[in-house]
């Protein structure tokens, strides 16, 4: 039987809340991963005090609940659980730079529909592209850079998460043109990084139109044609830009 956490019982999420955080442990420790985050799993404390690496909301004690995991650099390996599920109120899930593999969980949209940053970067995850994350319209970060999803045409269903503020797909193997909704469906991004892909063509003068704009990055795309538009000058706030 598959577990699922309603949320309205206080022991039954603490319960929830223990075996998802035990689940990561062991899936670090059975794959032989180097230890380089601390875990204590100590029956007698709070599993929100297990490690540095969980944070979570500050109501009382006995209603703490999991509202961040951040495990980067630390020799994770294997898929990404569908126990993270049970962490129904998180807000943040970091992963970046192990060696995860495999695809990206399709029910995290139906139980983390409180999640703001999803960041797994440099991973070794795979499977196409996973469009089931633009069902999370909660999402103000988005990090899948450098992993190896299969991408036939850019997924323009990234337009119905208004409220990015940050887009990084870094060598993702995308190609075609650059889309023009990128620079009028955020109302809140500032930071958009495209590098290291096979984008071509012109940079479209709708970047104009982005003036909330304040880093963009589009390094190693060889392909690209045609000048720096003009318009880009009218992004007063933008700080960076690398083609």
């Amino acid at each position: 039987r598959r577990l699922q956490n309603s949320g309205s019982d206080t022991t039954n999420t603490r319960l929830y809340q223990r075996y998802a955080l035990n689940v990561l442990y062991y899936i670090q420790r059975s794959l032989g991963s180097e230890e380089k985050i601390t875990w204590t799993n100590r029956t007698d404390e709070h599993e929100c005090d297990w490690g540095e690496w969980i944070e979570c909301s500050t109501t009382t004690t006995s209603r703490r609940k999991i509202t961040s995991i951040t495990i980067k650099y630390s020799y994770l390996r294997g898929t990404i659980p569908e126990e993270i599920n049970l962490l129904t109120d998180l807000e943040t899930l970091n992963f970046d730079g192990n060696s995860l593999e495999g695809q990206i969980p399709p029910t995290l949209p139906s139980y983390l529909t409180n999640l703001k940053v999803f960041s797994v970067g440099q991973n070794e995850l795979t499977g196409p592209f996973p469009l089931v994350l633009t069902q999370i319209r909660t999402l103000q970060t988005l990090n899948l850079r450098y992993n190896s999803f299969v991408i036939e045409t850019f997924p323009t269903e990234l337009a119905s998460l208004v409220e990015l503020e940050v887009l990084e797909l870094e060598s993702l193997s995308l190609d075609g043109s650059i889309p023009t909704f990128l620079f009028t469906s955020f109302p809140r991004l500032t930071r958009l990084h495209l590098d290291y892909n096979s984008l071509s063509g012109k940079i479209p003068t709708e970047i104009g139109l982005w003036t909330v704009g304040k880093q963009f990055t589009l390094t190693g795309n060889q392909q690209l044609t045609g000048p720096i538009p003009e318009e880009l000058g009218q992004l007063t706030g933008l700080f960076e830009f690398d083609a």
